[in-house]
């Protein structure tokens, strides 16, 4: 249950800060957030993951978009409606899949490791500069 707390607390933090979009902390909060849901046995606590997943999830989303519309217009013009389409269209594809095939962990593991995404995006895009 502190786990859950320390998670609203990490959320309200990234709330707080608009200038700087601290990807790190809010990918680990969601990638946190998703282990929390997957595996507590507790409703207080699902419901708190819950909540988390939600606030990290909507705040990433929407800096990330911000961010990739401030670095490369064109293809933010051009390309990140379609790209968020896909992932919309292809996301349950793929959960059904894992679940089918028994693979529940390995799903779990791909969408905390694609959470913390973002950082490698930047990272790499720091290194270019």
């Amino acid at each position: 249950m502190s786990r859950v707390f320390s998670l609203l607390s990490l959320a309200r933090k990234g709330l707080q800060n608009r200038q700087h979009p601290r990807f790190a902390e809010l990918g680990v909060l969601l990638a946190v957030s998703n282990l929390v849901i997957a595996t507590t046995t507790s409703l207080p606590a699902f419901f708190l993951g819950l909540l988390a997943l939600e606030i990290a999830f909507n705040l990433l989303s929407a800096r990330l978009q911000a961010r990739v519309s401030d670095m490369a217009p064109t293809f933010a013009g051009q390309w990140l409606v379609a790209t968020m389409l896909l992932g919309a269209a292809v996301g349950p594809a793929v959960h059904g899949a894992a679940l089918a095939m028994d693979a529940d962990a390995a799903f779990m593991l791909f969408a905390m490791v694609s959470a913390l995404l973002p950082i490698g995006l930047l990272a790499a895009r720091k290194a270019q500069a």
